[in-house]
Formats: C-alpha cells, sequence, structure tokens
C-alpha cells in the first residue's frame, strides 16, 4: 500500500491511498491522482506514473513538460520511500510519499487447531477418507456425514461414537429431538413427503401428555384490559375551530420571521459602512505611501550591470505577486537567454527571487488584445507589504467616471543594480466591456478601462479605485487611451486555485 499527502497545489491536504501496482498522476481527470486543470498548471496532462516493481516503489516521468522532482531533483525514474517529497513541474503541486511497511516473506495461515476452529472446506478428501472409515467401524453403519459430491471436503465431522441417526434424542425419553409445544398440540415439523420416517417423528401421546421440563416457565398471564378510551364528544365543529386557529397562529408566525429576517438583511446592507474616499488633493501620496511599498519592478540584469524593466508587479500574499501572463512570458524568455530575473523595489537590501510562476489557464498569448492576462510569481522570501484587494460587491460598486490611480515603473534602462521609484498616474475609469469588446456594466464586465497615463513598464501594474482597492491589473503593453486593465476577480480566481 502507498499514500500520497498532497503538501501544495489547489488540492492541498488531500489524502489518497492505494493498493494497485501503477498510479498515474496528471491535471487529465482519468488520471489516479488528478490535478486541477485550470490551476496547477505546472503539472502536465499526463505527468508521471508510480510503479510497484519486485515489492519497490519507483516514480517515473512521463516525458512531462517541467519535470518531475524528487526531494529537489529532478529525475526521469527513481525508488520512493517514505518521507520523499514529489514536486510535479517546478512550482506545481507537490506530495509526500507514504509508504506501508513490505511483508518480508510469504503470508500463512495459521494452523486451525490454533485458532481453536473446527475444519470447514479446508478438508481435502485424503484427510476426511480415515475419518469417515472409523466413524462407521464404530458405529456399526454409515457414516451420517458424507463428502459432497465430486470429493469436496465435509463440513462437519461426525459425531463421537457414529450412529445412523444425526439428530439425537433429547434428554428426558422423548422420541423427537423438537418437542411439542406447551398444551399437548402436534408436532410442528412433520414427516417428509413420500411416507418416510425421516429423523424426526411425531411424539406419542405420552410425550404429548408429558409434564413440561423443569426449566419450563408457564406464558405470563395475560393482561387486565385497560378501560377503553371514551370517544370525543360529539362538538366536531370546536375541533375544527381548533385546528383552524393553529394555522392561522403558524402562517402568522412564518410572516413574522420573514419579514424580521428582510429588515435584518436590508438594515445590514444599507448601514454597511461605506469605504472613505480619497481625498482628491492627496489621493496621489497616498497611493504612494501605502501601495508603493507592495509594487515591484520585474528587471533582468543585463551584463552591464544595468537593469532592463520588464514589467510591474505588486503583492497580494506574503509569498505571491500578482502581475499579467505577458509578463510571465517576458521572464521565460529571458531567464532561457540565461539572463537573471528579480523584483526590485527601492529599500529593500537586495532583490527578490522568483520561485515559481503561474499562468491563468484561458490566457493564450497568440490571441490578439487582451483576454485573462494574468499572471502569478511565487517569490523566493517573504513579502511584508500587500495591496488591499476587493470583494465581488465592491468591483460591482464601481462607476464610469469615478478616479483611478496606476502604481507604476517607467519602462526605461536604469543604470546600477538599485530599482527607480514607483510612480503614481491619475486618471478616470472608463466603460467597462467583455474580453471581445462588447461595452458592459460593472456587474459582469471582465475589462476596465481608464484614462491613467501609463508606460509601456507599467505592463501588471495595480489599477486602484477612489477608495485605495486594487479592482484590476494593468494590461496594455504599450501607453494607450484608453488603457485596458483585468479586473481583479480574474485574479482572486487565479489565486483561489492556487491554494494555500
Amino acid at each position: 500500500m502507498i499514500r500520497f499527502h498532497q503538501t501544495f497545489g489547489a488540492h492541498a491536504g488531500r489524502v489518497v491511498t492505494f493498493e494497485k501496482d501503477v498510479i498515474t498522476f496528471g491535471r487529465l481527470p482519468t488520471c489516479d491522482v488528478a490535478f486541477d486543470a485550470r490551476a496547477d498548471i505546472d503539472a502536465s496532462a499526463q505527468h508521471a506514473e508510480v510503479r510497484r516493481e519486485q515489492g519497490a516503489w519507483y516514480v517515473l516521468d512521463a516525458n512531462s513538460r517541467n519535470g518531475t522532482w524528487l526531494n529537489g531533483q529532478r529525475v526521469s525514474r527513481a525508488a520512493l520511500a517514505s518521507g520523499d517529497e514529489l514536486e510535479l513541474g517546478r512550482g506545481g503541486p507537490r506530495l509526500r510519499v507514504e509508504i506501508a511497511q513490505p511483508v518480508t516473506g510469504p503470508m500463512e495461515a495459521p494452523p486451525r487447531a490454533a485458532l481453536g476452529l473446527l475444519p470447514t472446506a479446508q478438508w481435502t478428501p485424503e484427510e476426511f477418507a480415515p475419518v469417515a472409515a472409523q466413524a462407521a467401524q464404530a458405529g456399526g453403519g454409515a457414516a451420517s456425514v458424507r463428502p459432497p459430491p465430486g470429493g469436496g471436503s465435509g463440513s462437519m465431522r461426525p459425531p463421537p461414537g457414529g450412529g445412523a441417526a444425526s439428530v439425537r434424542p433429547p434428554p428426558g425419553g422423548g422420541s423427537g429431538s423438537i418437542r411439542p409445544p406447551p398444551g399437548g398440540g402436534a408436532a410442528s415439523v412433520r414427516p417428509p413427503p413420500g411416507g418416510g420416517s425421516g429423523s424426526i417423528r411425531p411424539p406419542s401421546n405420552a410425550a404429548a401428555n408429558a409434564p413440561p421440563p423443569a426449566h419450563y416457565a408457564p406464558p405470563p398471564a395475560p393482561l387486565a384490559p385497560k378501560t377503553p378510551l371514551r370517544p370525543p364528544p360529539s362538538g366536531g365543529l370546536g375541533l375544527g375551530v381548533a385546528v383552524l386557529v393553529g394555522a392561522v397562529a403558524l402562517l402568522f408566525a412564518a410572516l413574522a420571521a420573514g419579514v424580521l429576517v428582510w429588515r435584518l438583511s436590508t438594515t445590514s446592507a444599507s448601514h454597511a459602512p461605506p469605504r472613505p474616499r480619497l481625498p482628491p488633493g492627496s489621493a496621489v501620496d497616498l497611493v504612494a505611501a501605502t501601495v508603493g511599498p507592495a509594487t515591484y519592478l520585474v528587471a533582468a540584469h543585463s551584463p552591464d550591470g544595468s537593469l532592463q524593466p520588464l514589467c510591474t508587479a505588486f503583492a497580494v500574499r506574503s509569498d505571491l505577486v500578482a502581475t499579467t501572463g505577458h509578463c510571465v512570458k517576458r521572464i521565460e524568455q529571458a531567464r532561457a537567454a540565461g539572463t537573471a530575473v528579480d523584483l526590485l523595489r527601492p529599500g529593500l537590501p537586495g532583490p527578490v527571487g522568483i520561485a515559481a510562476m503561474y499562468l491563468h489557464p484561458a490566457f493564450d498569448p497568440a490571441v490578439a488584445g487582451v483576454s485573462h492576462d494574468i499572471g502569478v510569481l511565487r517569490t523566493a522570501g517573504p513579502l511584508a507589504a500587500l495591496v488591499t484587494l476587493p470583494t465581488l460587491d465592491d468591483l460591482r460598486a464601481l462607476t464610469p467616471g469615478s478616479a483611478a490611480y496606476v502604481v507604476t515603473y517607467l519602462g526605461a534602462p536604469t543604470q546600477g543594480p538599485a530599482a527607480p521609484r514607483p510612480v503614481v498616474v491619475a486618471g478616470a475609469l472608463g466603460t467597462p466591456e467583455h474580453f471581445d469588446g462588447t461595452p458592459s456594466a460593472f456587474d459582469d464586465a471582465q475589462l476596465v478601462p481608464h484614462s491613467a497615463p501609463v508606460e509601456e513598464g507599467g505592463m501588471g501594474a495595480p489599477v486602484l479605485d477612489d477608495t485605495g482597492l486594487v479592482i484590476a491589473v494593468h494590461a496594455s503593453e504599450q501607453r494607450t487611451t484608453p488603457s485596458l486593465s483585468v479586473r481583479a476577480d480574474v485574479l482572486l480566481a487565479l489565486i483561489a486555485g492556487l491554494g494555500a
């Protein structure tokens, strides 16, 4: 038996146990251990197998895209032991292995006598023959227990002493092995059809009239009849009125409860304190002071020591920063060219490394326009400052024309390893749109246009409303008017899919 404890991924916390020899892992629902197809994107559709071979367990990579990792080392085939950690794709779902203790030798059933059990169908014909012969000699007749047709074993030993009858008469002299019921009635077991006497005979009159045995207890005396209930008075009209009054009372109680629940819900909704709006005169400075420390420049380290800005990201969790899918693709291209990419921010003692990257499952870089352009980076170190994300009700309450703010970095290269300071640009929200460009309302739109002037390096920057909530991720790669951003609920869905 082998057991897997998932410690990371969309299904973190689950435990799965198997007793078969081959277990498959991947994002396909047909896999034995199926990962989330929309969140566990580092795992391939058919990623790996775990096999039992000659009593030992092995993991085999199934030509996966991101590799199979065992205790931090990439493997194509490796032996498993309890406590090992499997990682399906670097930064993908992780599982801890637990293997049951192997059996060192063949398992043998304990002797029947040691268990204190009578032999059953485990007897062989060779075992049964001498027992049957001994029983026949002792009783002078045929044994009363015969092997079943076909040479199978018997299910009972013959009785000691061996006799022809398989049911003995009971003590006390009665001829039948089942006594008649008290009162002299006839036996409840009749002779078999065809006139055979059978091994159970009806009792004689003497046996039928014999006194009951000492242990016989007579049936209890019948209970005294209770006083019959009196019929209700003939006033049926009064009973009907009582039922009607009770029904009306229940109806009014239900109506009162409904009104109370409605009043409580409307009161709590109408009296929920609104978020304070940022003062127009100092909004830019407040955003820079609160959101600036949580906003990072994603930059590649050039050979000449300068920084090449790729995009912007912002901290949404102590180990996650959000950006766009195109930003993730830029990081992949830079790393493929052998260039280091880090997160930088003024005031940090050094850069923050990127441990893993995730793309929204619906993001397709080949599709023109903006569609699910969301990515998430897992950091190698903890992040102190975080942005404030909205609820769905906050997003639905947005209105076109209200103020919008974007915290961004400029796209020009900088000299030296120090990151430039972020800037805050202001604008206004436009009419929301669907991904296909059709206008919509903030109730169900995915794109949030705004007029804040954002340079190329601002791709992935947080877009805030006039209360300081991050409502969208800036997605336009170049400066356009209006700029497009992906609403924050698309980001929240990806974060939720990553699990703890």
